[in-house]
């Protein structure tokens, strides 16, 4: 992934940045189509677009998910009509005017559905979003409505999207650390150097280190500093997939930071787990 698309991808899947400011909010309605304009509000960098991603307040339930004929007939769930949950292709984009169809009834409370199953804190500062095919999916289609680039800007967000999908053997999640005083924020990352090299998760004997999702990019630098978003990848092998699958609630599966500034664990809850579940069991029966 190239590291304007890493900015990107970090700041468009952070869900939990705090509401933009009346002057943000001024500015922003004013350069909506701007994708490198960035702005700065207790530590997190915005672009015009974050103001229609993530100020969506309506509390409508997500409906049940049966696979629809048409995008706007019935519930709907892009992983159930997917031929391929591994990677999303250009054929399984839908056009603007049908997704527009179903946003508001359909995909953005299905998003807040989604969100409050895969994130969860991992102490005071950090917290962890599991990631799969459907948030994907849609954050794409967010991102084309937003900017309104049409056909032309479907690669674009191919290319940054795309290896954030896990493989069926594997979790991918974003790390996000988050402290409003950008003194305090900046002092807090300074000690927190390789952190990335430090997460794990754990169950029944295993115990699985987070591997980068993007080796290409240094996430510390090299006076210390690490970032405040990481892209991290559990990788499992078949015996692990086989008994992660059939984990029962009795058996916990703990996410955990060992860093020695930052130790902290947090045990995931039985939805997210069983939904961690099917994205294993579903790729491995496709």
């Amino acid at each position: 992934m190239k590291h304007n698309a890493i900015a990107r991808v970090a700041s468009s899947l952070s869900f939990s940045l705090p509401p933009l400011t009346p002057t943000l909010t001024t500015l922003c309605s004013k350069h909506t189509l701007s994708r490198g304009l960035n702005f700065t509000q207790r530590g997190y960098d915005y672009t015009c677009s974050y103001k229609r991603l993530f100020s969506t307040n309506a509390s409508t339930k997500a409906t049940t998910t049966t696979t629809p004929t048409t995008a706007n007939e019935g519930s709907f769930l892009p992983s159930k009509r997917a031929s391929n949950l591994l990677s999303i292709s250009a054929s399984d984009i839908l056009p603007i005017n049908e997704y527009i169809k179903i946003r508001e009834q359909q995909i953005l409370p299905l998003r807040r559905t989604i969100k409050s199953t895969h994130q969860v804190n991992v102490g005071p500062n950090a917290t962890f979003t599991f990631l799969n095919y459907d948030m994907l999916w849609m954050q794409i289609h967010e991102m084309l409505f937003i900017e309104k680039g049409g056909e032309e800007q479907i690669p674009g967000e191919l290319e940054a999207y795309n290896p954030l999908i896990p493989q069926g053997n594997d979790f991918v999640g974003t790390l996000m650390f988050e402290v409003g005083d950008p003194v305090k924020r900046l002092a807090f990352l300074k000690k927190l150097g390789h952190v990335e090299e430090k997460v794990y998760l754990s169950f029944s004997n295993h115990r699985i280190l987070a591997i980068s999702a993007n080796n290409d990019i240094e996430r510390t630098t090299p006076d210390g500093k690490t970032s405040a978003v990481h892209f991290l990848r559990f990788p499992l092998d078949e015996l692990q997939v086989k008994e992660f699958s059939v984990l029962k609630e009795t058996q916990p599966v703990l996410l955990g930071i060992e860093h020695k500034e930052y130790p902290h664990i947090t045990k995931l809850s039985h939805d997210l787990v069983k939904s961690l579940q099917s994205s294993l069991t579903t790729v491995k029966t496709k």
